[in-house]
């Protein structure tokens, strides 16, 4: 019996040590973990920032802003939007519809030689009611439109046409949509910088800006909301409202550009929309004062502060008031 259990202990030992001399599997090597794709950008629009459209076929509308023309149609869905002195030293307001495009928009009033300087920077479609047209080739608008070679639609009953519940002249409309057909040009984009992050850590407080121009229901005042993240335009004691929607018209950038004006002939007045001079950009409830510049009138306007660095807007709409330097605009 004693020479029986050695011999059963080495057979008992022989398969786990033939197991041990045989050759072990490889691991199976873990699956890699596959990277998240990279998100594409997806479109984004020339003229607000905001993601979603990238087409570029800006109608730019001259629009009544005396106080029987208020309240205006369509002025909300406008991208970027120019108020101007016209006679009198009344502003006007010049529409840059690309985005949205309401199909009733106006009043739509008459044209002047610096709008169009406005209208070349964005290389756009100009809706218009005539414009002076005499001897005096610096004012006359038609000689100016020759000049720069821009495209428009002057009281052409196919793309305008009068609303008689009310009085004219105030009461002239255009359908930006439909506008669009006269392009027979593709139209070099314009954009500005824009931005997330807001003005950055040298602004001021930018809560309310108020633009004294000519009579007291046409002093523009914008208020920041900061529930709503936009300013709201008043003129005078009055909100400022969208007959399309009944509702005050939000702001969501404000630039205040301070430009020379001049007269050219015993009515008219031109405004040097080229060069440079001071600006104020107010965004989120601040605002940075700097400057702007221009080159030509086929180059875009450039914000800077006072570092000489570009002032990047917020994405959405854009109000630009140009003043005279000694106009008494005040900020909060």
């Amino acid at each position: 019996m004693k020479r029986f259990f050695p011999l059963l202990v080495f057979v008992l030992l022989i398969p786990a040590l033939l197991l041990g001399c045989a050759p072990q599997p490889e691991p199976s090597p873990s699956p890699l973990a596959t990277p998240a794709p990279t998100p594409t950008p997806g479109p984004v629009s020339y003229t607000t920032g905001l993601p979603g459209n990238d087409a570029y076929l800006p109608v730019i509308v001259s629009i009544d802003n005396v106080l029987a023309a208020r309240p205006q149609s369509g002025i909300q869905d406008a991208d970027i939007v120019y108020e101007v002195e016209a006679e009198g030293r009344i502003p006007r307001l010049i529409a840059v519809f690309n985005d949205k495009l309401p199909e009733k928009v106006g009043p739509v009033r008459s044209a002047r030689v610096y709008f169009l300087d406005i209208v070349k920077e964005y290389d756009g479609l100009f809706v218009h009611i005539g414009g002076p047209q005499g001897r005096n080739n610096a004012s006359n608008v038609y000689v100016k439109f020759r000049s720069l070679g821009i495209k428009h639609i002057d009281a052409d009953r196919e793309y305008t046409w009068r609303d008689y519940s009310r009085k004219a002249p105030h009461n002239c409309y255009t359908d930006v949509g439909k506008d669009r057909e006269v392009y027979d040009y593709e139209p070099a984009p314009h954009a500005f910088l824009y931005s997330e992050k807001g003005l950055g850590e040298d602004a001021v407080s930018g809560l309310k800006l108020t633009v004294p121009y000519n009579g007291a229901e046409n002093k523009t005042i914008y208020t920041y909301d900061e529930e709503l993240g936009a300013y709201l335009r008043s003129n005078g004691t009055r909100p400022f409202i969208d007959a399309n929607t009944g509702e005050q018209v939000q702001v969501k950038n404000v630039v205040l550009q301070f430009a020379n004006h001049s007269m050219i002939d015993e009515k008219h007045i031109n405004i040097g929309l080229i060069g440079s001079g001071e600006a104020w950009i107010l965004s989120g409830g601040k605002c940075v004062k700097g400057t702007w510049a221009r080159e030509s009138a086929g180059s875009p306007t450039v914000f800077f502060d006072a570092d000489g660095k570009k002032v990047p807007l917020q994405p959405g709409n854009t109000w630009i008031n140009v003043a005279r330097p000694n106009l008494g605009v005040t900020v909060e």
